[in-house]
Order: C-alpha cells, then sequence, then structure tokens
C-alpha cells in the first residue's frame, strides 16, 4: 500500500476513476477528462493523493490550497469493492499530513447531506460541521460544510 502524490501520465486512470466513482451530486466534479485532470496536477495549488496497492489505483483526493493558510479537500473517492478497509481514513490522515506540511492552518470539506458515510468519515478525523447550504448544486441538493483546525 502506497499513497503519493499523482504523476504525469495517470490522467486516464485518474479521471476513470472520478468519473466511475464521483456521485451525480457533487456538482461539477461528475465529468472529468484527462486534460483536466492534467491540467489539475500541473497547477501549482491543486494536489492529487492516489492510494495503490498490487491491484492498482483504489483511491483519490483532490486537494486544493485556496488561501495561504486554507485548503479544500474537493472529493476523496475509493472504488467500491475496496471501501471498508480503510483506505478513505489513509488517504485523509495522509493529505492532513501534506496541508500541514504546506503551511495550512484550516482544511474545509463539503459533504452531500444525506451521505452520512462521508461525513462521519470526516468527523472520525476531528472535523466539525460549519455551514449548510440547501439547494447548493442544483435544487434538492443539500451541502453540509466541515472545517479542521491543523494543529
Amino acid at each position: 500500500m502506497q499513497i503519493r502524490e499523482a504523476l504525469l501520465g495517470e490522467e486516464e486512470k485518474i479521471s476513470e476513476l472520478i468519473n466511475t466513482y464521483a456521485n451525480e451530486d457533487i456538482g461539477p466534479w461528475k465529468h472529468w477528462t484527462p486534460r483536466k485532470v492534467r491540467e489539475k496536477i500541473l497547477f501549482k495549488n491543486d494536489f492529487f493523493l492516489v492510494h495503490e496497492d498490487d491491484s492498482g489505483m483504489t483511491g483519490i483526493v483532490l486537494l486544493s490550497l485556496i488561501d495561504k493558510d486554507l485548503a479544500d479537500i474537493r472529493f476523496l473517492i475509493v472504488k467500491e469493492e475496496e471501501r471498508g478497509k480503510g483506505i478513505g481514513s489513509s488517504l485523509l490522515e495522509e493529505s492532513l499530513k501534506f496541508l500541514k506540511e504546506k503551511g495550512i492552518r484550516k482544511v474545509i470539506t463539503r459533504v452531500d447531506s444525506e451521505n452520512t458515510v462521508s461525513e462521519s468519515l470526516f468527523k472520525k478525523h476531528g472535523f466539525e460541521e460549519e455551514g449548510f447550504f440547501k439547494n447548493h448544486y442544483r435544487k434538492g441538493v443539500h451541502i453540509k460544510q466541515l472545517f479542521l483546525f491543523l494543529k
């Protein structure tokens, strides 16, 4: 098992993982082309971390630095057949270490208000609810914003 930054040349695998497992309720993230992934890999304020094992890439997280000490976890995806094995927790823990090394003080993320599994994962790692957005991406989709101050 290994967690590392994504490399150029992995755009196809990453876009396939996003487009296969991304919930339609996560806004504009559903249709990612390899070109869009490449742009994010090359952009100095965005970072993909990937989890891989002997079977290949099993999970990804997209981190964005949005201010000098504020970061956003845009999404965290684990292949369905790999869920329940601690991959999401490992990706989140490594993400928080990575962001702390970048000098980040506060981390935010958003989850669908009905996605109790994702919300529980973040809260297990110390995140708290910061806001609630009704009809955020479209009518009927309510989002919770969670935050964590890094120590």
